[in-house]
């Protein structure tokens, strides 16, 4: 027996229909549009507003547009949840690159296996976490990984080729990547 439609109901059919023709970027960018003083993430004793945490991917993607980043590249987040993370992944959203999933659980060799694997030519790690040290691991497999060109940081390292996250969105402050045509249904970033 199909139950009564009310009004409310209908509304939300309709709203999630219409939800689906929207890239996840543009989801965040209508959050912050409609909600801006509003909660968007919770990291600890850390909270940031769906505006702030839109300027801050606004900020990082124009920065790696800068540095060259486009719509079908691929990046690897291989990070614990955290606001790095949100921010990372909607930055990389906003310009169409492909994100390649690393779970911050695996160690040297499965990270290798998916960098090398999905030809990215970014990832974005913490130095460390849970007594581990990303970047020594990510230096030293790059050798066997050519494409990783970029290593972005959460926190404090150096090398060649090793960029702080916090640098890069302090630089884009205020800027916003150039518009990217997305499909929500076809384009492998929307995956």
């Amino acid at each position: 027996m199909k139950l009564p439609a009310t009004k409310n109901s209908l509304y939300r059919v309709q709203a999630l229909e219409a939800l689906k023709s929207f890239s996840l970027n543009q989801i965040l960018e209508r959050s912050d549009a409609m909600a801006p003083e509003k909660t968007a993430v919770v990291d600890g004793n850390q909270r940031k507003t769906y505006s702030q945490l839109n300027a801050m991917a606004d900020a990082l993607a124009a920065a790696l547009a800068e540095m060259g980043f486009k719509k079908g590249d691929r990046a690897a987040i291989y990070m614990k949840n955290s606001i790095e993370l949100m921010v990372a992944f909607y930055a990389l959203q906003k310009l169409g690159v492909i994100v390649v999933w690393v779970n911050a659980l695996y160690r040297k060799s499965e990270a290798q296996f998916i960098l090398k694997d999905s030809g990215a030519k970014a990832v974005f790690i913490f130095k460390e976490w849970n007594d581990h040290d990303f970047l020594d691991d990510i230096l030293a497999l790059r050798k066997e990984v050519p494409e990783l060109e970029s290593i972005f940081l959460a926190g404090n390292g150096v090398g060649d080729g090793v960029y702080s996250m916090d640098e890069l969105i302090q630089r884009g402050s205020g800027s916003k990547a150039p518009p990217v045509q997305m499909d929500s249904q076809d384009d492998l970033a929307m995956r």
